[in-house]
């Protein structure tokens, strides 16, 4: 998965990133809790390669930053395993998105007040036929339809049932097949620029001018 975000942006990889975790679930035997543990100790290493630039601005919550972030992928993968011990399921593939899309989106919306970067459909953003299904799907709808991937190509490795990698290959394809319903702007369509100003900029240039202000003889 790191490869597959920038600055590499080999995006394919984003197809096959979580298939270990996928397998594992299905084939583990062991606890839960120390399955689930395993895994956020194993995506220790992606988020604090990809939140390295909060060290920059608060060292200090650089850790805690990564650590919440891992708590994720370790509440994704207990329900993962619990669900299938309870349930008895043989086909995780539709489980395991709808359960990691799940975490996302409160991540995304809830959590630390909504934290939706590096989600598994991100990578797509730099090859335009998938970037335009955010138009469609949504960034959450792109993002399930990559786990769904994930998640057939894992389920055609534990069972031996090459009928799964065919779904995986159906479910890729919607996105480069719905792109023919949105082709993007033409060289004919309107333009328009938007200026953008950060959150609270306003408040903290007022702050610095108070400061100024106070510091002059």
């Amino acid at each position: 998965m790191t490869l597959a975000f920038p600055p590499f942006d080999i995006w394919p990889l984003a197809f096959v990133g979580l298939v270990p975790i996928f397998f594992l679930a299905g084939v583990t035997r062991a606890r839960p809790v120390a399955i689930a543990l395993f895994v956020a100790i194993g995506v220790l290493p992606f988020w604090m390669y990809e939140q390295f630039w909060i060290s920059r601005i608060t060292a200090a919550g650089y850790p805690p930053m990564c650590f919440l972030l891992c708590v994720f992928a370790f509440a994704q993968t207990y329900f993962l395993i619990k669900l299938k011990r309870r349930r008895n399921l043989v086909n995780l593939a539709v489980p395991a998105a709808v359960i990691w899309c799940g975490f996302n989106v409160a991540r995304g919306e809830l959590a630390f007040d909504g934290y939706p970067w590096y989600f598994e459909g991100h990578p797509l953003v730099t090859w335009p036929p998938m970037a335009s299904m955010g138009i469609i799907f949504g960034a959450y709808g792109v993002t399930l339809l990559v786990l769904l991937c994930n998640g057939f190509i894992a389920d055609s490795l534990r069972l031996r049932n090459w009928r799964h990698c065919g779904a995986a290959i159906l479910t890729a394809g919607i996105l480069p097949a719905a792109s023919l319903l949105d082709r993007g702007p033409t060289a004919s369509t309107p333009s328009l620029r938007i200026a953008a100003v950060q959150t609270k900029l306003g408040e903290l240039s007022k702050t610095r001018f108070r400061n100024v202000r106070r510091s002059r003889p």
